[in-house]
């Protein structure tokens, strides 16, 4: 099985649908451009952000 890793660095305004929790994990936001579902991400936010996710 073959697997290809991309990242993308591109800045853009989109919408935080939700965010998933697991302990000991960061949190992985769901999100969404123009109403179009896009995934999951792992971010890494500093502390205070992460309290008001």
């Amino acid at each position: 099985m073959l697997w290809r890793k991309i990242k993308c660095y591109v800045e853009k305004e989109i919408d935080i649908i939700g965010v998933q929790r697991e302990a000991d994990k960061p949190a992985m936001v769901l999100i969404a451009d123009n109403g179009h579902y896009l995934g999951g991400a792992f971010v890494t936010f500093k502390a205070d952000k992460r309290q008001v996710l």
